[in-house]
């Protein structure tokens, strides 16, 4: 005799159904079958670590060093779930200082961050790896240029890229003084 019974919890879903055959001499219990459901939400895209730099140097030197070059990374993480892609780029600002009343800007420059252009994963992940930029140069007022960029179904989860150097080029011509600007980091949905 083959019985059957079924469990149902309270929102009328049906949890496990056991099946039981008895013969005579023994009792068999066939596999017991349970549903699992998962329901994963998006995370969201975010930008993690971006490097903060300070240089310094005389005139005549052209090609300046950071002050301090230990933390060179920056960082994506995308668990939005879409597999949509994203880009990371970064543009400067002018650079600028008061000179004792008299606006000065620091013309001809150039930053140019120096690294291998190969992301690194935080852990191991399905999707293929972004796309990196092994040298990106930027000018003061100038476009943004890409950093990391995350085609279609790539780039899910963590990475980041780390640069060995960043190294800021300096007409010999220019006016001394303490420069001030800003980097601005945009990331997004990867251009289509």
């Amino acid at each position: 005799m083959k019985k059957v019974k079924w469990g149902i919890n309270k929102f009328g879903k049906m949890l496990f159904a056991l099946t039981v055959v008895t013969f005579t001499g023994g009792l068999v219990v066939e596999a017991v079958e349970t549903p699992i459901e998962i329901k994963l939400t998006s995370g969201g895209l975010s930008l993690g670590t971006i490097p903060n730099l300070s240089f310094e140097g005389e005139i005549g030197e052209g090609v300046y060093s950071l002050e301090d070059n230990s933390n060179l990374n920056v960082q994506v993480s995308d668990f939005r779930g879409n597999g949509a892609g994203w880009q990371l780029q970064v543009a400067m600002s002018e650079l600028t200082y008061d000179d004792n009343g008299t606006p000065r800007t620091l013309e001809g420059a150039e930053l140019i961050f120096l690294g291998s252009g190969v992301p690194i994963g935080t852990d191991n992940y399905a999707s293929e790896s972004p796309a990196g930029v092994s040298n990106v140069e930027i000018v003061p007022g100038g476009a943004a240029r890409p950093v990391m960029t995350a085609a279609n179904n790539s780039g899910m989860g963590t990475w980041g890229q780390e640069f060995n150097d960043v190294t800021l080029k300096v007409p010999n011509d220019s006016f001394i003084g303490d420069y001030t600007g800003i980097l601005t980091w945009t990331f997004g949905d990867a251009p289509s």
